[in-house]
């Protein structure tokens, strides 16, 4: 838990949940508890490991907050995997049941419906020890036939045929989660069409033409594009990450961010100007750090996918939002996919048609910006991936135009996204941070589809223009706010304002893998009038896992589940708010 949390509160003017539910149980006590123990064992044992507890979640929350506990795995609302930093018994005196944990809480669903015996000759992820420190475990334990694969920082990538490697691994009390790893990574389809006016790119084309992106680099992240083509020639940076193959859709996605418009108008991209790199997608982990800061990449483009079974809050979920932690001003976009028509297997959306089929569980990460596609019409294709993320937040934060796939589109906002960055750059001499980034694009979105936010569009369809009038305005507070503090701001409507439009974005820390809930640091908003003291709170959406309740309106309430809260005030009364 951070003492402090820096985050963007942006305001735009424009003139003229229901609680979680679910529909399954979770047997954790017989599943992973060794036995239950008293408060004196406790006291008596100083190797108990990790603790297996039943408690509500308002206590839970108080010993993090005040470092009494680690949480080790959120494993639903009530039952956690804790390890104890204070050995006073009565932090545990809330707790309805208290038991030391076996290993079997580190073992994924997959891996766990799959059997142990059945996990070697694969390549598994596993989290809690640096490659260096995990190879050198699983040497001296004997196991020689090792391969390391991928890594980010302690998200380990390995191959091994030795059938010991999971139980080991098991075994390791640094280790906390093991899963299998996902090969089956695809690009979400190519285009057959390009247009640059239905999300105002051209207008912002028009009223910024020395914005172009030739300050920025941009990794596009899959097979590598042609460099030779003739509207990407000239500048492309080698990472040493590229893959071996060539493809037609990296080449595509590459145009339609910043191609030179050189052989065709369709040829020309949102950032016409930016240099290239590349990056394979065989690793879906973040790249190494080094490569994102010696090529000064600012925005990745994931135009990709894998299976919808990914629904949770897997490794590569959790090492995107490290990623961006690590690097705040770099901003990771994402396709919400093309599976919009398989429904999932996984968590308590299984079996839930047309909703939480998001391809991929760095999907399901907190701090990147998914994007799905509408046509010329303002439609979504049923073909598009919805929301909910696994846990009820609202995905994808942003639609734009794609007429065959949501990979065009999620590539739009790459391109868009590099020149909001140029222009902040030029007015403040440094990046903006990807919060802001992201509150600029949500802010400057216009409602589309259902109306209100919703699990198809998030939070609107892109408007290129809108979102640098923002950024040119300086529409934005950056603030810090301690644990259990608030902060106040006075904003003073002139008359005849037609919308207000309050975001607020933070960057949150990764949470645990497989955590029930991912939101870590929960900041609330509330707009209120200083005359009358009415008030308003966010909107929130019912992410109760039925598909009629996945579609209700959104309604005012506190949002206890995103790093994004968002409210709208159509024709507010002029005066303080």
């Amino acid at each position: 838990m951070l003492k402090s949390i820096k985050y963007y509160f942006l305001i735009t003017i424009c003139l003229s949940g229901k609680l979680f539910s679910q529909n399954f149980e979770h047997d954790f006590k017989s599943r992973f508890s060794q036995q239950p123990i008293s408060v004196s064992q406790i006291l008596m044992n100083d190797k108990l490991g990790q603790l297996l507890v039943e408690m509500n979640k308002s206590s839970l929350d108080q010993l993090i907050k005040c470092h009494k506990i680690k949480l080790v795995k959120k494993l639903d609302q009530s039952h956690s995997i804790i390890r104890l930093i204070d050995r006073d018994w009565s932090i545990l005196s809330a707790a309805k049941y208290v038991a030391v944990a076996n290993n079997d809480w580190k073992v994924s669903r997959k891996l766990s419906v799959l059997g142990i015996e059945n996990s070697s000759n694969k390549a598994l992820s596993v989290v809690g020890l640096s490659p260096d420190a995990l190879m050198l475990y699983l040497n001296k334990s004997g196991i020689t036939n090792l391969k390391l694969v991928h890594y980010y920082n302690n998200n380990v990538v390995i191959e091994s045929d030795d059938p010991r490697i999971v139980a080991l691994l098991k075994s390791n009390q640094s280790i906390t989660h093991i899963d299998l790893v996902n090969n089956s990574v695809l690009e979400e389809t190519s285009i057959s069409t390009h247009d640059l006016t239905i999300n105002r790119i051209n207008k912002l084309h028009s009223d910024y033409p020395a914005l172009n992106g030739e300050t920025r680099t941009v990794s596009v992240k899959e097979d590598k594009f042609n460099s030779q083509d003739i509207d990407l020639i000239g500048r492309e940076k080698l990472s040493g990450l590229e893959s071996a193959f060539n493809s037609e859709h990296a080449t595509e996605m590459a145009t339609i961010i910043g191609g030179a418009g050189n052989s065709f108008i369709n040829g020309k991209g949102a950032a016409w100007g930016v240099n290239f790199t590349s990056s394979s997608f065989e690793n879906i982990l973040p790249d190494n750090d080094n490569s994102y800061a010696d090529l000064n990449i600012s925005v990745q483009n994931h135009s990709y996918g894998t299976a919808v079974t990914d629904n949770l809050y897997g490794v590569e979920a959790k090492a995107y939002d490290e990623n961006t932690i690590k690097h705040p001003t770099l901003l990771h976009v994402f396709s919400a996919g093309n599976i919009g028509r398989q429904v999932t297997s996984e968590g308590i959306y299984a079996g839930v048609e047309g909703y939480a089929n998001l391809s991929g569980n760095f999907k399901m990460a907190k701090n990147v910006f998914l994007v799905g596609a509408i046509d010329e019409n303002g439609l979504v294709d049923n073909r598009n991936s919805a929301g909910p993320a696994y846990d009820g937040r609202l995905k994808p934060e942003l639609v734009a135009y794609g007429k065959s796939g949501t990979s065009e589109s999620a590539a739009l906002v790459s391109g868009v996204s590099l020149l909001l960055q140029e222009h902040y750059y030029n007015q403040h001499a440094t990046l903006p941070n990807a919060s802001l980034l992201k509150a600029a694009l949500i802010a400057g979105a216009e409602d589309v589809g259902a109306e209100g936010i919703d699990f198809r569009t998030g939070y609107g369809n892109l408007n290129a223009i809108k979102s640098m009038t923002i950024i040119e305005n300086e529409q934005y507070y950056e603030d810090e706010v301690a644990q259990s503090s608030k902060t106040e701001y006075v904003l003073s409507l002139p008359p005849n304002v037609r919308q207000l439009k309050l975001v607020l974005t933070w960057t949150d820390v990764n949470a645990n893998v497989e955590d029930a809930t991912a939101l870590v640091n929960d900041l609330d908003m509330k707009l209120t009038n200083v005359i009358t003291n009415n008030s308003w709170l966010p909107w929130v959406l019912d992410h109760s896992p039925d598909a009629d309740l996945l579609a209700l309106p959104a309604t005012r309430n506190q949002d206890h589940l995103n790093n994004v809260e968002f409210i709208t005030l159509d024709f507010p009364e002029a005066g303080d708010y």
